[in-house]
C-alpha cells in the first residue's frame, strides 16, 4: 500500500510539470517571504542577520529596597580596665567598640547623637542598667538597636540551671551581686519597644544567652519580609568557653573578622544570619572559639532580623544598582538604496526570471 502510495503521488506531481512545480516552490517561499521569515533569509544573505531581540531581553536595573522608617541607635561598651586588682585588664575591648561605632556612622547612618559609647570607668555596672532603661524608654517601634559588649564574662552551670554574667568595670571579684546577670540582659532587651534588637557580645562563657530557631534561606526577596517581623537577635565570639582578647592589628579575632565584614561590605542590605555566614568561619580558623549566633532566648524574638543599610558618607542611602545583563540592540536593516530591491520585489524578479528561464527551456 505505502509504495503504491507513493507511486501515485509522484505520478501526480510530474504531470504538473516542472515549470508549475517551481512557480510552486516560489510562491511558497514568496508566502513565507509575507510572514516576515523571507526578509530574515534576505537580510542574512547580505551577513545582517539578527535574532530579533524582544523587550524581554533588554537590560533590567533593580535595586531592592526595604522601607525603613525608624530611628538606628546603639550602645557600645568596652571595658579594658577594672577597678578591683583582682580582675585582670583587658587589652582590646575599647577599642573594638570604638572603631564599630565609627563605622556605623560613616558606613550604616547611625547618628552620632543615638550612639552611646560607654568606656571604662563609665561602663559601670549602674550606667549600663540605667542605658538599657532609657533606651526602653525613648525607642519606638520601628526603631533598631544594636548593643555590643566588650569585656569579662562569667559562667557557671548549677543543679543543670546556666548561670551567666557580663562583668562591668566597677564589679568585685567572686561577688556576683556586683555583675549584671544575662537575665537581665534579656530582661531589658525584651522590654525594649524597638522592633529589631542586635546583641553582640565579645566576651567569655556568652553562649547561655541564646534559644534556638530554624532559619529561613536567605536572600534578597527576604529583606522586607525579615525587617517587617519583630526580631531580639544575639552574636556572641564563643559559646561557654574562654575566648581570646587579641590577635590582629589591636583587635580581637572576633572583633577584627567583624570589623572587616562590616568595613568590605558592598550588599545595600545586611542581616545578622549573613554576618555571621562570613565572621563565624574566620574566628573559628584563627581561634579556639566558635562564635554562635541565634535569636535571644525568651525576648519575644518573631522571626524577623536586624537590618544594617549600608550608606555613603553622608548618611545618605545610596542608590544600589544589581549587576544586569548587558541590553542587546537589535540590528535592523538599513532603507533600500535607488538600486536596492526590498526583499518581497526581490522574489518577484527571482520569479519573473525562473518563467522566462523554464519558457526557453520548454518552448
Amino acid at each position: 500500500m505505502r509504495t503504491t502510495d507513493r507511486r501515485n503521488n509522484r505520478s501526480k506531481t510530474s504531470g504538473r510539470g516542472p515549470r508549475a512545480l517551481a512557480r510552486w516552490l516560489l510562491t511558497l517561499v514568496v508566502g513565507l517571504g509575507a510572514s516576515g521569515l523571507g526578509e530574515t533569509l534576505w537580510a542574512q544573505d547580505r551577513g545582517l542577520g539578527q535574532r530579533p531581540t524582544t523587550p524581554a531581553s533588554a537590560a533590567i536595573s533593580a535595586t531592592e529596597h526595604v522601607d525603613i522608617k525608624g530611628n538606628y541607635w546603639a550602645v557600645l561598651i568596652g571595658i579594658d580596665e577594672y577597678t578591683d586588682d583582682r580582675i585582670a585588664d583587658l587589652e582590646s575591648p575599647v577599642k573594638d567598640v570604638t572603631d564599630v561605632g565609627e563605622v556605623l556612622q560613616t558606613r550604616y547612618g547611625f547618628a552620632s547623637t543615638r550612639i552611646k559609647l560607654l568606656l571604662n570607668a563609665a561602663a559601670t555596672r549602674s550606667n549600663i542598667l540605667n542605658t538599657f532603661h532609657t533606651l526602653q524608654m525613648q525607642t519606638k517601634e520601628p526603631d533598631s538597636v544594636f548593643i555590643y559588649y566588650a569585656g569579662h564574662g562569667q559562667y557557671q552551670k548549677l543543679d543543670r540551671v546556666e548561670h551567666g554574667w557580663w562583668v562591668p568595670a566597677n564589679a568585685k571579684s567572686k561577688d556576683f551581686s556586683t555583675f549584671i546577670t544575662n537575665e537581665d540582659v534579656l530582661k531589658y532587651i525584651k522590654g525594649m519597644k524597638a522592633r529589631h534588637v542586635y546583641l553582640v557580645a565579645d566576651s567569655c562563657f556568652s553562649g547561655s544567652l541564646f534559644g534556638t530557631r530554624a532559619l529561613p534561606p536567605i536572600n534578597d526577596r527576604w529583606f522586607a519580609a525579615l525587617y517587617k517581623e519583630r526580631s531580639r537577635w544575639g552574636f556572641t565570639s564563643g559559646s561557654n568557653e574562654p575566648v581570646a582578647d587579641t590577635g590582629h592589628e589591636g583587635h580581637s579575632p572576633f572583633a577584627f573578622f567583624l570589623l572587616k565584614t562590616l568595613r568590605e561590605n558592598q550588599e545595600p542590605y545586611l542581616v545578622p544570619s549573613r554576618i555571621y555566614d562570613r565572621v563565624g568561619p574566620l574566628v573559628t580558623n584563627n581561634a579556639e572559639q566558635k562564635p554562635k549566633s541565634e535569636p535571644l532566648k525568651g525576648t519575644g524574638d518573631h522571626g524577623g532580623q536586624f537590618v544594617f543599610r549600608l550608606t555613603d558618607v553622608t548618611g545618605s542611602p545610596p542608590t544600589v544598582t544589581r549587576p544586569t545583563t548587558p541590553a542587546v540592540t537589535p540590528v535592523s536593516d538599513p532603507a533600500p538604496g535607488p538600486s536596492e530591491k526590498k526583499p518581497e520585489n526581490k522574489w518577484k524578479t527571482m520569479l519573473e526570471l525562473l518563467d522566462e528561464l523554464l519558457e526557453e527551456k520548454t518552448s
